[in-house]
């Protein structure tokens, strides 16, 4: 609500695009900054806008920039990508030290890239989740810390070591080719439920990322796979003494 100036943030083009903006979702916000097509319509293609465009629509009042709306665009935008276009950028956002990883492999990062696209509203937030550790785990199996196993007040570790060992049992007869997210979840549900969902899904999520936030375990097993989940639920459950 006053004049743009670099006090308020990016002036120039440029800026926007080393932030990691669409050069689709800043061409189409900056044309509603004061015009509209006298629509609810907001996502309009660059051939679109010139095609509606007339200066009767022209606002009369001053036009207002929201950083949020951009940023909704730009999400809007990114999850509109095709996806060979939207791996590119992550292969190119993501820094070499993700690359280098023992399991970085075209297989596995098509597998996370729904996952990378939903938490990016920026190009640049791709960079910031490598950044913080919220992509190497997919890459190479995580340090466990065994105290981290147990769910909430739980302190008896043989209770972790129970169900991680139930739920290689059970995943080791699910066959390989249907090893998926809807599968591994109707082979573990019952159990879960009867023995507490956090205290059976809980270690399993954390031996499978090493992380205490991650997607939820099912997702996880079908993007490791058959073995590379029951690996590194071996692993985990190795570390409990």
């Amino acid at each position: 609500r006053s004049k743009l100036s670099k006090r308020h943030g990016a002036v120039s083009v440029r800026e926007y695009r080393n932030q990691g903006y669409l050069p689709e979702a800043l061409t189409n916000y900056l044309a509603l900054l004061g015009w509209n097509p006298g629509t609810e319509t907001e996502m309009f293609s660059l051939p679109e806008l010139i095609t509606l465009f007339e200066v009767a629509h022209i606002h009369k009042s001053a036009a207002v920039f929201d950083t949020e709306k951009l940023n909704w665009f730009n999400h809007e935008y990114i999850r509109r990508l095709p996806t060979e276009a939207f791996r590119t950028i992550v292969e190119n956002f993501l820094p070499d030290t993700i690359k280098c990883l023992p399991d970085y492999t075209p297989a596995r990062l098509t597998a996370i890239l729904s996952l990378i696209r939903e938490r990016t509203t920026l190009l640049s937030d791709i960079r910031a989740l490598a950044e913080r550790g919220e992509v190497t785990y997919f890459f190479e199996r995580p340090a466990i810390n065994p105290q981290k196993l147990l769910w909430k007040e739980d302190v008896n570790a043989e209770n972790a070591k129970k169900h991680l060992a139930y739920i290689a049992q059970t995943l080791n007869a699910v066959a390989r080719d249907t090893f998926s997210a809807a599968l591994v979840r109707e082979a573990l549900w019952e159990y879960a439920t009867s023995e507490g969902r956090g205290s059976v899904l809980w270690p399993m999520r954390y031996a499978l990322s090493g992380r205490e936030k991650s997607p939820d375990p099912f997702t996880l097993a079908e993007i490791f796979g058959k073995e590379e989940t029951l690996a590194r639920l071996a692993a985990a459950s190795a570390t409990i003494e």
